[in-house]
């Protein structure tokens, strides 16, 4: 494959990713980014717990306890 065709290649596939982008609703968009942030805040949560509870950790947030 010569440069312009890998050129012309990459400029097909940035295309494609654009038009994706573009033809997503918004309140898709919207909708993922909410289901990020909860599902983030759930697993941090989640991860906290964890590392405060464990019987025999050696960290300082056991002191808060």
């Amino acid at each position: 494959m010569d440069a312009t065709a890998s050129r012309s290649a990459h400029l097909t596939a940035v295309s494609q990713v654009g038009l994706f982008l573009e033809t997503v609703s918004p309140h898709t968009w919207a909708t993922l980014g909410i289901a990020l942030c909860i599902g983030l805040s759930v697993v941090g949560a989640a991860w906290y717990a964890w590392i405060v509870t464990r019987p025999n950790a050696d960290n300082n947030l056991t002191r808060y306890r």
